[in-house]
């Protein structure tokens, strides 16, 4: 998968829940009361770059 020209390549809601060390569950309550509504598939650019306005910068997260 090409990363977009933007910078950001499209996301998985799991893959956005691992980097703030929730489940996807938390996730969709967290975007739910923050009002950010997504679109079915990937996560693309200005969702992830809204999200990540509203919800802060993941966590940097040593790997396992």
């Amino acid at each position: 998968m090409k990363p977009e020209p933007t910078g950001f390549p499209p996301k998985t809601r799991k893959q956005i829940a691992e980097e703030y060390g929730i489940s996807r569950k938390t996730l969709y309550r967290w975007l739910n009361k923050a009002g950010i509504v997504l679109a079915p598939g990937l996560v693309k650019h200005e969702d992830l770059k809204r999200i990540y306005e509203v919800l802060g910068p993941p966590p940097l997260r040593k790997p396992a």
